[in-house]
């Protein structure tokens, strides 16, 4: 029986290491530098040795790895962190004289960690990248502004290496703010992609796959991105061939994990990062069927290399991060969270169940953050940013453009059926939405598919328009602020034919002036600049726009708009908020506030 010693336990994904390599047979020292390790209450580990953390000397930290190395007759050492993989890798001649160390050179873990790096590595392969601006050096402001003219807010804020900390800014103060604080060790701004989180996981040889696993992420750390509190098995062979084209260019061998974001309204993947070390998710992959831990280790210490992997296709939550993560914002949006991310099993989260000192140690935790939970923390149905009040109360407004459906109104579309029936007809892909689908053939030009996917969900659409009534509040509204003057634009993913029924129904029609459906454009933010060529106001126009997403709100920001965003939902409120953008429960209430301002002007 080999003796594997696993550094640093403090992790969480340091449990499914553990719990892998034991099932395996393997004899595993657990190395913790704190006694609050989630590693002392499992019945995992066979052993533990203490190991001194990394940040307070490097040295000591070495000297104590191969003091537990020679103390347990250690075959092989496996780290688990990114400061662990980056000092083996940097004393790997060193450690190699005493056990295995299964991590590549540290001049590539250094590299790869490096997002200037991976964005060279991605253009030179022909891989998406954010727009992004380094600041290693020096700040030069005008840079920063030229930046800011091309890609537009919101703008993500980061550093360069493993913990880039990022932060999102909607507005130059802000922004101005976080460059002072990061200065000192250089500050990386980037494009916002709107888009759901995937990753490509691997272990390599020399650039070439031993395993491979796919992930999406359902919901996250943060609102607005982050690790993964729920995420599934992904199946997707333009994911697959992104993730292999970079592995083969670096020719890296270990493990690594690839993330991408798959932008909302292209479906277009673009490379996020590159981290060459186990990743936060790996249990999700462990419980699919694809053990990284004992691959790894089996192929270092036996040269063996897993012959077929069958794949699960589950979902893993990691139930005690909802909780902790979501308690602070209040009882509404914690229930929300936990509604959204509760596991199809107790045995796909990080209860562990099977693991009675675990489980026990995690469900006390879960409570303690429940009963941190506060009632009096709430969010609020409506959201005014000083920028919008300033917009109602100190300027004139002349233009308010709105999307359709989700929010002025939301249609009744039957759309797993439209889907599937799309899916048969072959005009999307399994992989692919149907937003998405619209988008690609209109950018490739292919106007066949497109008309026949646009006639088929046509139908769904004028029937779901038919159900509508006239709306005698909303349509007063627009009465009133159309009285004052104000350009009104309808700009929508539907057909243009069923955006004329749903505002006719609605009793509305007659105040819009320019109505934009996907057959003029399924590009939101070229449909919100046609909208405004097409009513003939000249710049400095002061509008408002309306929309469900934050595909709308990144839209609205690059059109010179103030977005506001309309939704019921606590998790897209807290986004909106985030990002310092307005946002209504319902698009009523926001127009109340609008006709009340202009009549007091």
């Amino acid at each position: 029986m080999a003796n594997v010693l696993v550094i640093r336990a403090s992790y969480k994904k340091a449990y499914p290491i553990i719990e892998s390599l034991n099932r395996a047979g393997y004899r595993v020292i657990a190395g913790i530098d704190t006694m609050v390790s989630e590693a002392l209450f499992s019945i995992f580990p066979d052993k533990f040795a203490w190991i001194i953390n990394p940040y307070k000397s490097e040295k000591s930290y070495i000297a104590s790895i191969i003091s537990a190395i020679k103390e347990n007759h250690v075959d092989i050492v496996v780290p688990v962190g990114f400061i662990d993989f980056l000092l083996l890798s940097k004393y790997k001649d060193i450690l190699e004289r005493y056990a295995v160390i299964p991590v590549d050179s540290f001049e590539k873990i250094v590299s790869l960690s490096d997002k200037w790096y991976a964005g060279g590595l991605a253009e030179s392969i022909g891989v998406s990248y954010p727009r992004t601006l380094f600041l290693k050096d020096s700040i030069d402001l005008a840079s920063v502004k030229a930046f800011l003219d091309e890609v537009g807010f919101p703008l993500v804020v980061k550093g360069f290496g493993d913990a880039s900390r990022p932060r999102f800014v909607s507005n130059f103060d802000d922004l101005i703010r976080e460059i002072n604080l990061r200065a000192k060790d250089g500050v990386l701004l980037q494009e916002f992609i709107v888009g759901v989180g995937v990753g490509y996981f691997v272990l390599s040889d020399n650039g070439k796959p031993v395993a491979e696993f796919m992930h999406r992420r359902i919901a996250e750390v943060n609102p607005l991105g982050g690790a993964s509190i729920k995420a599934a098995s992904n199946f997707d062979p333009e994911l697959l061939s992104l993730g292999r084209k970079i592995v083969e260019r670096t020719g890296f061998t270990g493990v690594m994990m690839i993330e991408f974001k798959k932008e909302a309204e292209t479906g277009n993947y673009y490379l996020m990062e590159i981290n060459p070390k186990f990743w936060g998710s790996l249990e999700l992959a462990y419980k699919a069927g694809v053990d990284f831990p004992r691959y790894l280790v089996d192929f270092y210490l036996k040269g063996e290399k897993p012959k077929q992997i069958p794949v699960k296709n589950i979902s893993f939550s990691w139930i005690t991060e909802v909780i902790s993560s979501y308690s602070k914002h209040g009882l509404n949006v914690l229930v929300e969270i936990v509604q959204r991310t509760l596991p199809d099993s107790p045995l796909f989260s990080d209860l562990h169940p099977y693991d009675p000192p675990n489980f026990m140690v995690k469900s006390l935790f879960a409570t303690f953050s429940l009963l941190k939970t506060s009632n009096k923390v709430a969010i609020e149905p409506i959201y005014l940013t000083k920028c919008l009040r300033d917009l109602l109360h100190k300027r004139k407004l002349n233009l308010i453009i709105s999307d359709l459906d989700g929010t002025i109104v939301k249609l009744n579309i039957p759309w797993r059926v439209v889907r599937n029936k799309a899916l048969k007809a072959g005009l999307i892909k399994p992989h692919r939405g149907i937003n998405e689908s619209f988008v690609r053939y209109w950018l490739a030009g292919d106007k066949h598919p497109f008309t026949k996917l646009h006639e088929l969900i046509k139908d769904y659409e004028i029937n779901a328009a038919a159900d509508l009534h006239k709306n005698e509040l909303l349509s007063s509204l627009f009465e009133a602020i159309k009285q004052k003057s104000v350009y009104f634009a309808v700009v929508s993913i539907q057909s243009e034919e069923a955006v004329i029924k749903c505002l006719g129904r609605l009793g509305i029609l007659d105040y819009v002036d320019v109505i934009i459906g996907r057959d003029i454009t399924p590009l939101r933010l070229k449909a919100l600049t046609h909208a405004i060529e097409k009513m003939g106001i000249n710049e400095p126009y002061q509008g408002i726009m309306f929309g469900d997403t934050l595909t709308d709100i990144k839209a609205a920001f690059r059109a010179g708009l103030v977005p506001c965003r309309i939704t019921k939902n606590y998790i897209e409120r807290l986004q909106a908020k985030d990002l310092n953008v307005s946002y209504a429960d319902n698009i009523t209430k926001i127009l109340k506030i609008i006709s009340s301002a202009l009549r007091g002007s």
